[in-house]
């Protein structure tokens, strides 16, 4: 992306879309140059809407459902069982130890609408995501139990990205949906 004088105040970039932009800056008195490279990112994303790291991978939380608790041998304390469903594309991240692109519970940080961190609660109702090689795609969903009974959520993302390492994080917003109100229990975006 290049920049122009006019994106330009007070050393401030003014954004037009996601990607990465290397800054370099000299001065010449003192024969002094610099570069550094950031990335840009339009947050919250909403349901449907898909983050993208270039040249890395793109990320899409796809759609929100509520659950009820199926799994007896869990006794995590927690309000609301909700499912994640998300896809995500590796559009050439490679990890450090050579194999492909995985996005699990591990990359994830949910909350409820009171900022509290939930738990991960293991379903059977789930696709378990997979490692990925360079340009192919995977489907998978991930449950979470809430500490309290929320009308909104929270779903942080985070991953290193590959050849430089670099944590890179999104952040979802959404409404839940209620089954017992509006006769949904699943908001998806197709």
């Amino acid at each position: 992306m290049k920049i122009s004088s006019d994106d330009l105040s007070d050393g401030v970039v003014k954004p037009l879309k996601n990607g990465s932009v290397k800054v370099s800056a000299e001065y010449l008195p003192l024969n002094i140059k610099t570069t550094c490279t950031v990335n840009v990112m339009h947050e919250p994303f909403a349901i449907g809407e898909t983050w993208t790291v270039d040249g890395q991978w793109r990320f899409t939380l796809t759609g929100v459902e509520t659950h009820t608790r199926c799994n007896s041998y869990n006794h995590t304390v927690g309000e609301q069982v909700v499912i994640f469903h998300y896809k995500y594309y590796n559009d050439g991240y490679i990890s450090a130890s050579q194999t492909g692109l995985n996005f699990n519970s591990i990359a994830f940080d949910v909350y409820d609408e009171f900022g509290e961190a939930a738990s991960v609660y293991p379903c059977t109702h789930t696709v378990s995501s997979k490692t990925i090689s360079q340009g192919t795609s995977c489907t998978a969903s991930v449950a979470y139990i809430l500490p309290n009974r929320s009308s909104s959520f929270r779903f942080d993302v985070g991953k290193y990205t590959s050849n430089p390492s670099t944590l890179i994080t999104a952040t979802y917003n959404g409404e839940m949906p209620y089954a017992n109100i509006i006769g949904v229990s699943r908001i998806e975006m197709v």
